[in-house]
């Protein structure tokens, strides 16, 4: 018992979403169920990284939410109403 709680302190194990079994952070599928788990990847590298990490350690960008393109046309807009309303 004492074992299995500084592995989990260590966040080196997780759940699987479908069954709940215990599962190690490098397994691909749960044993239990066959649940594949679900992959993070960077937006910009494309490596495989861990959801929890704030950037990537092989292209060392951040991995904040990235915005999509109708996200910064609606930054545009919104920019160009307020300006358009001050004259």
């Amino acid at each position: 018992m004492e074992k299995e709680k500084k592995i989990d302190e260590n966040n080196l194990m997780t759940n699987c979403c479908t069954c709940g079994s215990i599962l190690e952070k490098n397994w691909r599928f749960c044993p239990n169920c066959k649940t594949e788990k679900p992959r993070t990847k960077c937006h910009f590298c494309y490596k495989e990284i861990e959801e929890e990490w704030n950037y990537c350690p092989f292209c060392k960008r951040s991995l904040q939410k990235v915005r999509t393109s109708q996200e910064h046309f609606q930054e545009g807009n919104d920019w160009l109403k307020q300006l358009l309303k001050k004259e």
